[in-house]
């Protein structure tokens, strides 16, 4: 068979999942003692919500940007409007009902400001502007009283500024032609009256003497009400009607921004609401509580490498992995056939499987990893070994004696060779092998209980199995059936609250022996003894023994 060497990289692309870590988690670096808890402490509500609005982060995005573009796009097809005021100033606003009480004012000047907007006016107004109608304007037009001050606002909404001025201007002057109309009505009316009046007075002043001072009354009476009538056009006056410089509508900036925050708030919603219809495991001490595991290592998330210190955390987290495995696994009982697998897909088993191979062949444990995923052989992937024979070619042989089994084993799989690396143990490999036949019927045969049973022959003292999620496939379930133990990898990120509980339920079910819990995307922290001692380069800190592939 022709040989060819391949060395075992941390590149993030290479893998399933990019790890890297800034601090070691220690909880589970005792003996394990049964199923006992070894978790960090329940963290505060609100990190429970951060963690989940960070797990929809682009759910809230995309709302946003959709809302926000909808709106923006939406107010930039809208016809302009442009609103011209039209300021009229009330001159003695008291003598309009003869008394100069506050409330009587307002009221007064209140009563007068509807009037502007009666048909009357606006019919007046249509006739001065051109193809304009008292129905149009009534649409339009709307006045108001400020609110320190006795002047009468007319306000226009037109399609053009210079249209709306116009309209403001000619519905202001026809309010006040029509307020002077009226004035001299009523003047007219009451002088009329008062003429009436004196004339019948003056003939019975010669008979009744006593009449003379209502006469006078009556007569003073009339002045004043000349005396208004000649001061009645200017009593209001109209002072400004200016341009406007800019519509009044549509604003796309400013509905930008308010839909921007509303579709923020209600994104915020969805994202929570989303959590509660579908919760998730938040906590390393919630998820061993729930499957009643021991936390081994908690290996916080990062998605990008940062510095040679996040490099060298992730390392030493991968060496607590180690050396808490070792103290949980029963000691003489070599070789330790382990299959590391997780309850969905995208958790960072192979990751995992990968890193924990490498880190136990640097300790002096001879390592074998094999690529069980014969669905998609991410391992082969990361490996470089894909179209390799390997466990396919095992598995399709019709034999199941070990000894047969044990003797194509070593053909397939050789150890590394290599300066530097004589004194140290070798990490092997099993490439998944050639073909596209089922997975399920080459796992259901004799021939998988023959291959366990070659591997035991083997001299490793570690063998693991990286196979595909055991909720996903029965792959993993079979697997289960003949490793002596089995390690859990959960992403707390991906991980529902439902698929712990199904977890827990397949595990009793096969009543296997789950040695932990590998807990991806704690939180992470710095920490200054991961600088000391790093390595000069981010490669130095993961790079392991070379990897050696036959086939």
């Amino acid at each position: 068979m022709h040989t060819r060497g391949f060395e075992l990289r941390s590149e993030p692309a290479l893998l399933e999942t990019d790890l890297d870590a800034t601090n070691m988690n220690s909880e589970g670096n005792g003996r394990r003692q049964g199923r006992g808890v070894y978790a960090e402490e329940d963290p505060l509500e609100v990190q429970r919500y951060l963690e989940a609005l960070r797990r929809s982060r682009w759910l809230i995005v995309t709302i946003v940007t959709i809302v926000t573009i909808v709106v923006l796009a939406y107010s930039a097809t809208l016809p302009k409007t442009y609103v011209a005021t039209a300021h009229i100033v009330v001159n003695n606003p008291g003598s309009l009902v003869g008394s100069n009480e506050t409330q009587a004012v307002q009221r007064n000047l209140a009563t007068t400001a509807t009037l502007a907007t009666t048909s009357a006016v606006l019919a007046e107004a249509a006739r001065s502007v051109n193809g304009e109608t008292r129905a149009d304007l009534a649409n339009r037009v709307s006045a108001s009283v400020e609110e320190n001050a006795n002047i009468i606002d007319i306000k226009v909404s037109y399609g053009t500024a210079r249209g709306a001025a116009a309209l403001a201007s000619a519905i202001a002057r026809a309010f006040l032609s029509q307020h002077a109309t009226d004035q001299r009505s009523n003047t007219t009316h009451t002088l009329s009256l008062l003429s009436s009046q004196i004339a019948a007075l003056r003939a019975r002043q010669s008979s009744e003497p006593a009449v003379a001072a209502q006469l006078s009354a009556l007569q003073a009476r009339a002045a004043e009400v000349e005396a208004t009538s000649a001061s009645s056009g200017a009593q209001m006056q109209l002072i400004e009607t200016a341009v406007p410089s800019g519509p009044s509508s549509p604003r796309p900036f400013r509905n930008g921004v308010i839909a921007l925050f509303a579709a923020l708030f209600m994104a915020v919603l969805v994202a929570l609401g989303r959590e509660q219809l579908t919760p998730r495991v938040t906590s390393q001490r919630e998820l061993s509580h729930m499957l009643s595991l021991p936390v081994l290592s908690g290996i916080p998330f990062v998605r990008r490498r940062v510095d040679v210190r996040y490099a060298r955390a992730e390392y030493e987290a991968y060496q607590t992995l180690s050396a808490a495995l070792r103290l949980a696994l029963q000691p003489g009982m070599e070789p330790h056939v382990m299959l590391i697998t997780s309850a969905t897909h995208g958790e960072g088993k192979t990751t995992v499987a990968a890193r924990l191979g490498r880190v136990l062949a640097q300790a002096g444990h001879a390592t074998l990893l094999v690529s069980g995923d014969l669905r998609w052989p991410k391992l082969d992937d990361a490996l470089k070994v894909s179209g390799n024979p390997g466990l396919r070619e095992l598995l399709t042989h019709d034999t199941d004696d070990a000894a047969v089994r044990f003797d194509e084993l070593r053909q397939l799989v050789l150890p590394a060779r290599g300066e530097g690396i004589s004194h140290r143990a070798v990490l092997d490999v099993l490439p998944a092998g050639r073909g596209d036949g089922d997975a399920s019927e080459l796992l259901h045969t004799p021939a998988l209980p023959s291959f366990i049973g070659a591997l035991r022959q083997s001299s490793y003292a570690y063998i693991l199995i990286d196979s595909p999620p055991i909720l996903s496939v029965a792959d993993a379930q079979m697997f289960a059936q003949y490793c002596d133990e089995l390690l859990l990898v959960a992403r707390l990120d991906h991980l529902k609250a439902s698929d712990v509980v199904d977890l827990r339920e397949t595990l009793d079910r096969l009543e296997a022996n789950a040695a932990g819990l590998v807990v991806i995307g704690t939180r992470p922290s710095g920490s200054p003894y991961y600088a000391a001692g790093a390595p000069a380069t981010e490669a130095s800190a993961t790079e392991g023994p070379p990897v050696r592939i036959v086939g």
